[in-house]
């Protein structure tokens, strides 16, 4: 095989070759690293907030559908709780894995900057939201009863870059 030793073509070898070529990427390009982490960490933030507010819609009535509802109080309160539930791992996770903050001199500082811009990240997933779901109306006519469901994880992909943005700037910026 012209000059291609063989024991390079196995698949470990192929996936050791592909794992280094990334592993220089990322050390040349820290900012993507934290940004990959940050979308894993916030992958999982996702499953325990949609988990939590699947539950409520499901099992608590907490739908627009279930009786009346002022602009979607109920779906609201349903998204507020579950995005609730979702920040305390995902501050502990971006602090100490996806931006690897090691100071807990600041601990303070940074969970209280941190639940303000989940806060107003918050308030912008509420609106994005309730937008979706209540103006966007092609969704009700694509995908039914699971608008909502989609109208949430198009305000989440919003959000995503406005957290990683706040996290590096505001959250964990070195003092």
């Amino acid at each position: 095989m012209d000059g291609v030793k063989s024991d390079n073509l196995g698949p470990s070898s192929i996936l050791q070759r592909y794992t280094r070529i990334i592993g220089q990427f990322l050390q040349l390009h820290p900012i993507i690293g934290q940004f990959l982490r940050f979308s894993v960490v916030g992958g999982l933030g996702v499953v325990v907030d949609f988990s939590k507010y699947l539950l409520l819609k499901r099992y608590a009535g907490l739908t627009p559908e279930g009786g009346f509802s002022l602009w979607g109080l109920r779906l609201i309160y349903a998204n507020m709780a579950s995005v609730l539930t979702a920040m305390v791992p995902v501050f502990f996770l971006n602090k100490y894995w996806s931006l690897a903050d090691r100071k807990t001199n600041q601990l303070a500082r940074q969970g209280s900057s941190f639940f303000l811009l989940y806060s107003f990240s918050w308030v912008l997933n509420q609106i994005f939201t309730s937008f979706f779901v209540f103006r966007v109306t092609i969704l009700s006519e694509y995908f039914g009863n699971h608008a909502d469901v989609v109208a949430k994880t198009l305000a989440v992909c919003i959000i995503l870059f406005i957290n990683f943005t706040g996290l590096k700037l505001f959250v964990f910026r070195s003092t």
